[in-house]
C-alpha cells in the first residue's frame, strides 16, 4: 500500500472541536404521514395530524414526514444534474461563483470555526432574487437586490433546481400551517413572518 496522502492543514478542526465517538440508540423518533392534510382542505378534519406534530414538536423538537407530496422523480432530477453541475471543471463552476457583492452562486471556501470546510455548495434564491440590506447601519433601508446566478451546464440544472424549491417551498408552507393549528392558533396565522424573508437552496457536494 502506498502512503497515506496528505490533508491539507486548512481542513483539519482544532482537536477540541473534533467530534467524539459515540454511540447513541434511539426508538421512536416521530414519523408523520401527510397525506391526510395535502388531501384535505379543513382544519376539523386532521385532529389526528395536528395532535401528532404537537406532540413531536414537543418532546422532540423534530419530525420527519413521509407522502409529503414532493415528487421523487423531481427531487432525484435535482440531485442528478447537482451531481453534474459539482463535477465539471473547477473553472467552469467559478464563472458563477458568490462574493462580497452577489451571495448567490457557487462557492468551495466555506469555513466553519476558522477551519475550511470539505465541501462545495450552490446558493439560490427560491424568488430568483433576494434583497438584503445595504449596509450594516440599523437606521439604513435601504436595499440590495441580488439575482440567482445559473451556469451554462448543465443546461438543466436550472430548471431542475426550480421546480424542486417550488415543491418543497408548498410543502413548508404546509407544514407551518400544520405547526400553527397544533399551537391552537388559526392556520395563517404565522404566514406574516415569512414574508420577505432571505432564505435559500443549497445544492452541495461534501
Amino acid at each position: 500500500m502506498g502512503a497515506a496522502a496528505e490533508v491539507d492543514p486548512a481542513y483539519l478542526l482544532d482537536p477540541e472541536h473534533r467530534p467524539k465517538p459515540a454511540t447513541a440508540v434511539v426508538h421512536g423518533l416521530p414519523v408523520i404521514d401527510l397525506a391526510e392534510a395535502l388531501a384535505s382542505p379543513t382544519p376539523s378534519d386532521l385532529s389526528k395530524t395536528i395532535s401528532e406534530i404537537r406532540d413531536a414538536c414537543r418532546d422532540w423538537g423534530f419530525f420527519q414526514v413521509v407522502n409529503h407530496g414532493v415528487d421523487a422523480a423531481v427531487r432525484e432530477r435535482f440531485e442528478a444534474t447537482a451531481r453534474l453541475f459539482f463535477a465539471l471543471p473547477l473553472e467552469e463552476k467559478r464563472k458563477v461563483l458568490r462574493d462580497e457583492v452577489n451571495p448567490l452562486g457557487y462557492y468551495d471556501v466555506e469555513h466553519t470555526k476558522n477551519v475550511r470546510d470539505w465541501m462545495e455548495v450552490f446558493d439560490y434564491s427560491p424568488t430568483g432574487s433576494l434583497e438584503i440590506p445595504a449596509s450594516d447601519d440599523p437606521l439604513d433601508e435601504a436595499l440590495l437586490k441580488k439575482i440567482n446566478q445559473w451556469p451554462e451546464n448543465p443546461p438543466e440544472f436550472k430548471e431542475a433546481c426550480e421546480e424542486y424549491v417550488r415543491q418543497t417551498e408548498k410543502l413548508a408552507v404546509k407544514l407551518v400551517e400544520l405547526i400553527s393549528l397544533s399551537l391552537g392558533l388559526g392556520a395563517d396565522r404565522l404566514k406574516g413572518f415569512f414574508e420577505n424573508e432571505t432564505s435559500f437552496m443549497r445544492p452541495a457536494l461534501s
